[in-house]
């Protein structure tokens, strides 16, 4: 029988030097997706008469892991079941983090949380400091768990409603509600996404409430949560303003999205023309929701016009909220940025939100953020138009701009460009899955962490530039 005792626990720790918190987080994503690799490259692992190359396999299961779903072979008829379930288990544990699970199992076991516990579990959520981090993974593993169980069995019934066995209409439930909450958007349906299930209300709403739980932002929750909790004992809290930016940049670019998506696609008859009224505004909604959080896909993604591929790589660019299973820029912040520009023009001195303030350097680290990004979108479509031939200038521009954004963006929503790349560029939309999983936020900090230690008892005098 294998003891759990104190022993048992400080020999699973660093007795010397410990990592840093971000090495760690990278040592286990790296782990879990050659582990991931090494089991669906078995045969098992595949549906029968499917013959799948291990690099197939690794970029799967890299995919899993970092919950963005661009896939080079189609998830619902390349796997056997087992091999579905380990995908499942891959963009659980992806979507979560290994950490999360890590210092839950610690907690329950009553053992000691370390120092260098605590900064691991701050990088995966970009948390500002260590109040309350075991009380937010307990709330996180819940609050997962509520959200998906639910999820799961309205999907279970949904799907037994369309004449699916019970079955294999509980295993969709499942795989769909993680698949969702995770923001990981691979489906097992068949190799259209949901395109089959475009005006099917139930199943579409639901889907879209699992994604927006999902990329909201996990201290969005808690806070709100809280001010529940107190609203039903008789006072009022009101919430935090990383909570009320998260509502309204989420909203509004949902909001703004729609719009767009709606005119540029009411028209064209390959995607939304050939819809009622009814269903275009909601395939228009369930697309800019998707866009910022999943690859669930209700309309072919490959027949959208080239302007409305551009106006989903941006909202693919920016994501969801911080803290969230979803990647990205982080919509807090662009609203950052443009609370700064707002507080420009209408000549204020400081990024005033309420009866709040902005510290400079906080607006400092989204413009860094936002260059990142975009510096990395960038050198990647250059570098697969290299590895590619200059073909992918013309027409297929616009796909390539998609498919690296969706992938920096850890969406997953793609016009079948990837499974057509060769292994060069395999390799870029892979480096950037992880890029994107791992938080351009959480880089930003490990890369100014030092820096702000040495200098920020240092002032220089100041010099006015001219600026526009």
């Amino acid at each position: 029988m294998l003891k759990t005792g104190p022993d048992f626990f400080s020999r699973l720790k660093w007795t010397r030097r410990h990592p840093h918190p971000l090495a760690l987080i990278l040592l286990s994503f790296m782990l879990l997706i050659l582990l991931g690799a090494v089991l669906l490259a078995l045969p098992w692992s595949h549906a029968s008469g499917q013959q799948v190359r291990f690099a197939d396999a690794l970029f799967t299961a890299a995919s899993a892991i970092c919950v963005t779903g661009l896939m080079t072979v189609p998830a619902a008829s390349t796997w056997s079941v087992w091999g579905k379930l380990i995908l499942l288990l891959l963009i659980q544990v992806g979507g979560l983090s290994i950490i999360t699970y890590y210092i839950y199992f610690l907690a329950q076991f009553r053992q000691k949380i370390t120092f260098h516990d605590r900064l691991a579990i701050q990088a995966v959520f970009n948390l500002t400091d260590f109040h309350g981090l075991v009380r937010l993974v307990n709330f996180v593993l819940r609050f997962a768990l509520l959200m998906e169980g639910a999820a799961a069995v309205i999907m279970t019934v949904i799907f037994t409603v369309e004449g699916v066995s019970l079955g294999r209409a509980f295993f969709y439930g499942i795989f769909h509600a993680v698949s969702a909450f995770c923001s990981a958007g691979v489906d097992i349906i068949g190799d259209r996404s949901l395109e089959n299930y475009v005006g099917h209300y139930p199943l579409n709403l639901t889907v879209m409430v699992l994604l927006q739980a999902g990329g909201l932002g996990f201290m969005a929750w808690q806070d709100i949560w809280q001010k529940i909790r107190h609203f039903r004992r008789g006072y009022r809290r009101p919430l935090r303003l990383q909570t009320r930016l998260a509502l309204w940049s989420q909203g509004g670019m949902i909001v703004m999205a729609t719009l767009l998506f709606y005119l540029t696609e009411a028209e064209h008859n390959l995607t939304l023309g050939q819809f009622s009224p009814a269903q275009k505004w909601l395939a228009s909604l369930f697309q800019a929701v998707s866009s910022g959080s999943a690859g669930f896909a209700s309309l072919p993604q490959a027949s959208l016009n080239g302007s409305t591929k551009i106006i989903s790589s941006v909202i693919m660019l920016i994501g969801g909220a911080p803290g969230s299973t979803a990647g990205g820029i982080m919509t807090v912040t662009v609203a950052v940025v443009w609370l700064a520009v707002f507080s420009t023009l209408s000549g204020r001195r400081q990024i005033k939100v309420g009866s709040r303030t902005i510290p400079n350097q906080t607006l400092m680290r989204a413009l860094a953020v936002i260059h990142m990004i975009v510096v990395i979108w960038f050198i990647s479509v250059a570098l697969i138009i290299l590895a590619e031939g200059r073909g992918l200038l013309g027409e297929a521009l616009p796909d390539l701009l998609y498919e690296t954004a969706s992938a920096l963006g850890t969406v997953g929503m793609t016009t079948g460009l990837t499974a057509r790349l060769g292994q060069p560029a395999r390799l870029v939309i892979l480096a950037d899955m992880f890029i994107g999983r791992i938080g351009p936020i959480a880089l930003v900090m490990a890369l100014s962490q030092h820096a702000a230690s040495r200098n920020e008892r240092i002032e220089y005098p100041p010099e006015t530039l001219m600026i526009g």
